[in-house]
């Protein structure tokens, strides 16, 4: 099974870094990495909030230099329409324990995190990160980075509450660039801690 899974993961995309776990999650993004999105913008949990607040507080803890987070939405979640075709075309997917956050989380790929996140807006701003979306689409345009970027998807929540997910692109220059699947746990004294960090695709 996990040398089929590799074949399949080698058809789509050669370049793609991945572990069986999170192989319905690379293949349905590499489906559609042009998809679009709807507008709707649903309330964000409180603890999804805090989980994106920690996620970007160790970014910017373990960055060497600046940060910057983008405001605008990061899309690596499926379309649910593509997600029910790729699961036509690949049955033996359909029990995949990430699929019901993948599910969720596609129906909100096109809400911004630091929009609808107070807490995270307010760290932003207390400690002079940059996240004017302007700005940082002039620093991509330069040879050289002075920061590193980093963009979020809304962390989704699993129904028993205990596990979350969440998407990140993190690239320090033109030719420098990640796009992960983090899961959050949360641990028997209710805080969330960081459990799994999945390449998706590295360039």
């Amino acid at each position: 099974m996990e040398a089929d899974i590799v074949r399949v993961i080698e058809i789509i995309d050669s370049s793609y870094v991945m572990r069986p776990k999170f192989v319905l999650t690379a293949i349905i993004i590499v489906a559609c990495a042009a998809c679009s999105a709807d507008d709707a913008s649903p309330a964000v949990p409180e603890a999804a909030c805090g989980i994106a607040l920690d996620y970007a507080k160790a970014f910017k803890s373990k960055s060497s230099r600046q940060i910057a987070i983008w405001q605008r939405p990061e899309p690596r979640s499926p379309l649910p329409q593509k997600v029910q075709l790729f699961l036509r075309q690949n049955p033996r997917f359909k029990n995949d324990p990430t699929l019901p956050l993948i599910l969720e989380s596609s129906d909100i790929r096109n809400v911004s995190v630091v929009e609808q996140c107070p807490s995270l807006k307010s760290w932003l701003n207390e400690t002079s990160v940059l996240h004017d979306d302007h700005r940082i689409n002039a620093i991509t345009l330069l040879s050289q980075w002075p920061v590193n970027l980093l963009a979020m998807s809304v962390p989704v929540l699993s129904k028993d509450g205990s596990t979350a997910l969440m998407y990140t692109s993190e690239s320090s220059g033109p030719l420098a660039a990640g796009h992960f699947a983090i899961t959050y746990k949360k641990t028997a004294k209710d805080r969330w801690v960081l459990l799994t960090k999945e390449a998706l695709a590295i360039s």
